[in-house]
């Protein structure tokens, strides 16, 4: 697919970027929770790539993820990393064969678009471009280095993948079970504020963000988390959705260190996304509980 923006995507479109030629942009996907920007440089459309969890990434991070998959920081490449400072990374963008005469971009859960790179620049939420990613050349040291979609494949593709990507019929009734355990009373209040907070995520300058830590700078989180570690059986009931996986968010805040799962850059499963990271975090919790 290729369309214009429609006149209400322009207006979304001019809080975010201000350099933006809204009327030359060319939407080539619509918006998505199921993959984000880093996941698009790498050629993923499956899964939320954000190694980091409900926090930023530095630009060190960013080289180190690139890297792995075959991308070195260069002066200029077709990979370019954005952020509001070098301890702060906000967004990839990638462009060349199969990306449009242009630079093309998944803006967080919104759209994917083509751009002029130096477009996406000047505002508060993706700051500017701090680095260039080019594909290594063919070593010894990187042959071995397969492309994130092959990896992915040969992942997904593992019998042992099926624990990552989806809960059992019993870890899905103990989920639920404990989640019905919870005073209905705090089940109200947790129904509303879950709703207030998940309407927040698609206000412009949170929706555009890959950063799921975006979502939780918002009033109507505060009014989630306050309600305490007692609404955890709740909040893992809806990360049981990999869909609803922004929900780490404020499971990373509730729940004690040791339950939240974070990927080293050579576990393969990091590919799986927010959404493998969601069904683990449920599943060590499980665990805790027994």
């Amino acid at each position: 697919m290729a369309r214009p923006l429609t006149p209400n995507e322009k207006t979304q479109a001019r809080q975010v970027w201000p350099r933006l030629n809204v009327d030359a942009v060319v939407v080539t996907d619509e918006a998505t929770n199921r993959y984000n920007c880093l996941a698009w440089t790498l050629g993923i459309t499956t899964s939320w790539v954000w190694p980091w969890g409900s926090r930023n990434a530095t630009k060190s991070e960013f080289d180190a993820l690139y890297r792995s998959y075959g991308f070195n920081p260069a002066g200029s490449g077709s990979i370019a990393g954005f952020g509001l400072n070098l301890n702060s990374m906000t967004h990839g963008s990638i462009t060349g064969p199969g990306h449009g005469p242009r630079w093309e971009s998944k803006c967080g859960a919104w759209l994917r678009i083509q751009h002029g790179l130096g477009e996406l620049e000047g505002g508060s939420q993706y700051g500017n471009v701090l680095g260039f990613y080019a594909r290594a050349k063919a070593t010894p040291l990187v042959t071995g280095l397969r492309p994130a979609t092959e990896r992915l494949q040969s992942l997904l593709e593992a019998e042992t993948t099926k624990e990552f990507i989806s809960l059992s019929d019993d870890e899905l009734n103990d989920v639920r079970t404990r989640a019905n355990q919870v005073d209905e009373q705090l089940k109200e209040r947790f129904d509303q504020a879950y709703a207030a907070w998940r309407a927040t995520w698609q206000h412009p300058l949170i929706a555009v963000s890959s950063v799921p830590a975006a979502r939780a700078q918002t009033t109507e989180f505060l009014e989630l988390i306050i309600l305490g570690p007692e609404i955890l059986p709740l909040l893992m009931a809806k990360l049981a959705d990999p869909d609803e996986f922004f929900a780490l968010v404020a499971v990373d805040r509730l729940a004690r260190p040791e339950l939240q799962v974070i990927r080293e850059l050579d576990d393969e499963s990091l590919l799986l996304g927010e959404q493998g990271r969601a069904i683990e975090t449920v599943r060590r919790w499980i665990a805790a509980q027994r």
